[in-house]
């Protein structure tokens, strides 16, 4: 390799062939000088710094930042050079900037049924270089039992002056899934506790209640109530009595009414009580017994003691049927007078098992016989 000279040391190739094209035709020779193309072809296998050029004074300052494609520029400062020596030509290169590849996941999660939505709107970046932020919206929600995509609906890159850079970062996007669950908690539904006094009219329940069950939902249930005492089953019951209750089917809807009892996995039925009171409050009866007058005959005069009128009831759902009479006392005379029946409260007693104060006020009932009228004549005379 032919040695350099001190001005061909600080000279790239370029340089070199460039200041001997100038030098052969101040000199009026060609550039096939055998000894300047020897120079020239070593001089490019010396090569040169960067740095070295720019302490010559020839600087490339073309740049660019976000992804796309720009010619490359430069600059010469030309010193103690006189700038109207030289022809400049130029073969200037282009700079380009590839868009950077940023994934976003967006985020999973999961939840046992309770009625309301599972949304996550996290994402993690993938390939995000220091200093830049990104903002995304996560769009996704499932509620009931099943699962549905997270999906990244919308996003923004931002370098660390707050600037939009998207446009820089090829953008690629997973979705996560929102997964719910059937619900597996412990719940257990029972009969709502059933009670009133008699008041003529069936008891019937219709409302459960629950532990375990979250907020918002609601029991539909069908309940039989079972009479103690005669072991009678029904989904009503009127008269006095007392017993379990038991439901016999039921559903569990959300507040738009649709049925999720599916989406609970584990139910557990119980029962409870229901009672029908009777009445406390005095119920009082008032009767008259019959009162028959005949006139005095000479013969037997009858009356049945059984006769009677049932003058008030002060509570009407107390009927003449829910109380007996068992007085059987027949007042049979013969002479003039007044025979009382001797008709008492204890006579009559109570049948109704929904009232359990039934007080009878008994006005005795008589027969009386009046005497029958006799008129007298007898004959005048005189003498």
């Amino acid at each position: 390799m032919t040695e350099q000279t001190d001005m061909e040391k600080n000279l790239t190739r370029a340089e070199f062939e460039r200041l001997y094209q100038y030098w052969c035709q101040a000199q009026k020779k060609n550039v096939t000088d055998q000894n300047m193309c020897s120079r020239i072809h070593d001089h490019a296998a010396w090569g040169e710094s960067e740095t070295a050029l720019q302490e010559k004074g020839y600087v490339a300052d073309g740049t660019i930042t976000e992804a796309g494609s720009a010619e490359n520029s430069y600059s010469i400062t030309w010193g103690t050079a006189s700038e109207s020596n030289y022809t400049i030509t130029t073969d200037l290169g282009t700079l380009e900037v590839t868009a950077r590849d940023l994934k976003l996941t967006a985020a999973s999660d999961e939840k046992p049924y309770d009625g309301t939505p599972l949304s996550n709107n996290g994402f993690t970046p993938e390939g995000l270089p220091a200093g830049h932020t990104v903002s995304a919206e996560v769009t996704g929600s499932q509620t009931d039992v099943g699962n549905s995509p997270n999906e990244i609906s919308s996003y923004v890159v931002q370098d660390g002056g707050g600037k939009d850079v998207t446009a820089s970062f090829a953008v690629s996007t997973e979705n996560g899934t929102l997964t719910v669950t059937a619900n597996t908690d412990d719940i257990t539904i029972r009969p709502e506790y059933g009670e009133k006094t008699y008041d003529g009219t069936p008891l019937i329940i219709t409302k459960a209640e629950s532990e375990g069950l979250p907020a918002g939902f609601e029991i539909h249930a069908t309940i039989l109530l079972t009479d103690t005492e005669t072991e009678t089953e029904s989904a009503s019951k009127t008269d006095t009595g007392f017993g379990p209750s038991s439901i016999s089917e039921f559903t569990i809807t959300e507040s738009s009414g649709k049925n999720v009892t599916s989406y609970f996995t584990s139910i557990k039925l119980e029962e409870s009580e229901w009672a029908i009171y009777p009445v406390e409050d005095p119920v009082t009866v008032t009767i008259t017994g019959a009162s028959k007058t005949y006139t005095y005959n000479g013969g037997e005069q009858y009356v049945s003691g059984d006769a009677y009128t049932v003058d008030s009831i002060d509570n009407p759902l107390y009927k003449k049927a829910d109380f007996a009479f068992d007085g059987n006392v027949d007042v049979v005379a013969q002479d003039a007078g007044e025979y009382p029946f001797g008709l008492i409260p204890a006579d009559f007693w109570n049948t109704n098992e929904n009232f359990a104060n039934v007080v009878f006020n008994v006005t005795d009932g008589k027969l009386t016989i009046e005497k029958a009228p006799l008129t007298v004549t007898t004959g005048s005379a005189s003498k």
